[in-house]
C-alpha cells in the first residue's frame, strides 16, 4: 500500500511537471496591413533538423484548419537549399502570398528541485474501521516528504510574417516556451500560440 501511494504520487508530479507552456511576450503588426493570409510557406530557422520537420508540419496543419493553404518548407528545401532566390522562385511558382519565419533566438537549461508529499496507510483501511475518534484518524495515516531534481529548457523564439511581393515584414511575435527543445508537446504549444495570436491580429 505504501509503495503504491508513493509511485502514484511521483507519476502525478512527473505528468503535471512535464506540461509545456508557450507565452506570447510581445507582438508587433504593421498598422496599414489589413489583408488576411490565404497561403503561406512555413519556415523554421535554427531548429534541429528533426524538430524543424515536426514544427513546420504541426504549424502548417493548424493553419490549414483555418482554411489557410500552408506548405512546410522542408518538403521543398533542405537546409542547404534555403537560399533567398530559391524561396522567392518557389513562392511565386506556387502562388503563395506570405512567408512565416520562426527562429530560435536563445535557449537555456534550468535545473529545479521539486518537493513532494505522499500519504499512505500504516494499519487497516481507515474508511472501514468504524468511528474511533480523531486520534485514530491521525494514527492510521502517515506522510513522507521528499525531493527530486528536474531539468527543462526555456527557449525564446521569434515569428516574422512577410509579404511575397515586396518581401516586407508585416507582423512579428516573440514567444517564450518551456520544454520546446525536449518535448513534442512544446511544438504543439508553440504552434497553438502562434495561430491563436494570428487569429487575434486578423492575419488569418
Amino acid at each position: 500500500m505504501k509503495m503504491q501511494f508513493i509511485i502514484l504520487s511521483l507519476l502525478l508530479v512527473m505528468i503535471l511537471g512535464g506540461c509545456s507552456t508557450a507565452k506570447v511576450k510581445n507582438v508587433w503588426k504593421e498598422t496599414e496591413y489589413k489583408e488576411k493570409t490565404t497561403s503561406i510557406l512555413v519556415v523554421g530557422v535554427a531548429i534541429r533538423k528533426g524538430r524543424r520537420q515536426i514544427f513546420e508540419a504541426t504549424l502548417a496543419k493548424k493553419l490549414e484548419a483555418h482554411r489557410v493553404r500552408a506548405i512546410p518548407s522542408y518538403t521543398a528545401f533542405s537546409k542547404e537549399e534555403m537560399k533567398e532566390q530559391n524561396v522567392a522562385d518557389f513562392v511565386k511558382e506556387k502562388n503563395i502570398d506570405s512567408v512565416i519565419v520562426v527562429k530560435v533566438l536563445n535557449s537555456k537549461a534550468i535545473k529545479q528541485r521539486v518537493a513532494y508529499t505522499t500519504a499512505y496507510t500504516t494499519g487497516p483501511d481507515p474508511f472501514y474501521r468504524g468511528f474511533n475518534g480523531w486520534h485514530t484518524e491521525y494514527r492510521y495515516w502517515e506522510t513522507q516528504i521528499g525531493t527530486y531534481d528536474t531539468n527543462y529548457v526555456v527557449s525564446n523564439l521569434e515569428a516574422n510574417l512577410y509579404q511575397r511581393g515586396n518581401k516586407k515584414m508585416v507582423w512579428s511575435a516573440l514567444v517564450e516556451i518551456d520544454g520546446f527543445d525536449d518535448e513534442k508537446s512544446g511544438v504543439q504549444d508553440l504552434a497553438n500560440s502562434l495561430v491563436k495570436q494570428m487569429l487575434k491580429d486578423g492575419l488569418i
